[in-house]
């Protein structure tokens, strides 16, 4: 199926607007919001996800398909005019009024920000527990916090709004993907008289996983667990296993040998460039411990 079609997008919007589209999707069939119906949203989730990769790893600038190698092809009266329809498609899509009262805010907080010798407020550090599963897909999170801010209804010494104390309590609400491993908001923190706002810095670490760690920042161990007894008289071993892609891999290994990684190429987590490439996956084979045996005194 049309990769455009999936996310019910056409080939003239904007990547901004696919991004949208693709977001709006992704937070409906989340398998964490369709518990009833998981299976489902997993498959729809899995391909909603790949359409958008597929999409942002090929669709470049307007101009860019202008090269020298394909001018011939592209060049035409139908491609250019489908370029500047594109750009009116962006320009109609600003909200021009939200721009301007960002503008105003901007200018408001210009004295304090303009002078880098002044003192910043403090940074707040948040740490953000996330799912093996949303780190490995890239799942978009959205957080709101309450933050300081100067008030921008203040024209004189004193407004409803703030009391006169020209600073008011605002929901700040900060948007990130799963693969960054930090993430930092310039001057989002605290706004005091006199000072530069402080920075906002997220940090994302992966919840506790039986089966899963992160290794070499990219790259993944798999922990299989087996029963010890005998392997080392076995001369190959058949490992089956259901990915955090929720595809099931199966591998045969050849004299098997506890606490050895062996090397499964592009199934790590994504990397933090604008390509798109993945880390490895390592499966260890681990010796599984009953826990529900109690020790013999």
């Amino acid at each position: 199926m049309d990769d455009y079609k999936i996310l019910g997008a056409s080939r003239s919007d904007t990547i901004d607007i696919i991004t949208q589209k693709y977001k709006k999707l992704a937070r409906k069939y989340h398998p964490d919001r369709n518990i009833n119906n998981k299976h489902e949203a997993e498959e729809k989730f899995k391909s909603i996800s790949a359409a958008y990769n597929n999409i942002i790893n090929n669709k470049s600038n307007p101009f860019a398909s202008f090269s020298s190698n394909n001018f011939n092809d592209d060049l035409n009266f139908g491609s250019i005019f489908s370029k500047i329809n594109e750009f009116k498609l962006y320009f109609k899509d600003i909200d021009y009024e939200d721009m301007l009262k960002n503008v105003l805010e901007k200018v408001n907080n210009f004295n304090d920000t303009m002078n880098s010798n002044l003192e910043k407020t403090e940074d707040l550090y948040i740490n953000a527990n996330i799912d093996f599963y949303d780190i490995y897909n890239n799942v978009n999170k959205k957080i709101t916090i309450e933050r300081l801010r100067k008030c921008t209804i203040c024209k004189h010494d004193y407004c409803d709004k703030c009391n006169g104390s020209k600073y008011i309590n605002k929901s700040i609400n900060l948007e990130f993907d799963c693969k960054y491993k930090n993430i930092v908001f310039k001057k989002y923190s605290h706004h005091y008289i006199n000072k530069i706002p402080g920075d906002i810095h997220i940090n994302i670490l992966p919840k506790p996983h039986i089966n899963y760690n992160i290794f070499n920042t990219y790259d993944l161990i798999y922990n299989y667990h087996i029963n010890n007894n005998g392997i080392e008289d076995l001369k190959e071993l058949d490992i089956n296993f259901n990915h955090l892609d929720n595809k099931n891999y199966s591998f045969k290994i050849i004299n098997p040998a506890l606490n050895y990684k062996y090397k499964i190429e592009k199934l790590g987590l994504i990397h933090n460039t604008d390509v798109y490439m993945r880390g490895d996956l390592y499966l260890i084979l681990t010796k599984y411990i009953n826990t529900s045996i109690k020790k013999k005194i």
